[in-house]
């Protein structure tokens, strides 16, 4: 599958908005978490260990940035924006990854 993002460009957009904490919520793309697992960030992977990270975000608290894997469904999303929203004295920096054909079309968020 082409990657339609610069990971270069991911990161730099980091640095501008002056991340410190990262999440990875379901992302499987091994280029994206190769180049913030190099960068200065604290990286935070919410699915390790397989957990679901409906289950694993409630604990988690004031990060900076968050990549969440927009192909699962709109269910899956919506929940994790709503999670993050009440999680978070401010909303962070939000990515949503691998949104593709066919919950693209149907799941536009």
């Amino acid at each position: 599958m082409a990657e339609f993002y610069d990971s270069n460009m991911i990161l730099e957009i980091l640095r501008i908005f002056k991340v410190k904490d990262v999440v990875l919520s379901n992302v499987s793309n091994m280029n994206l978490i190769d180049a913030i697992k190099k960068s200065d960030f604290n990286l935070i992977n919410a699915d390790e260990d397989n957990n679901n990270p409906l289950d694993v975000l409630p604990d988690l608290t004031d990060y900076d940035a968050i990549f969440i894997d927009g192909d699962a469904n709109w269910y899956t999303v919506f929940n994790e924006l709503d999670i993050v929203k009440q999680s978070n004295k401010e909303f962070p920096l939000v990515f949503i990854c691998n949104n593709v054909f066919p919950n693209k079309r149907r799941d536009s968020y």
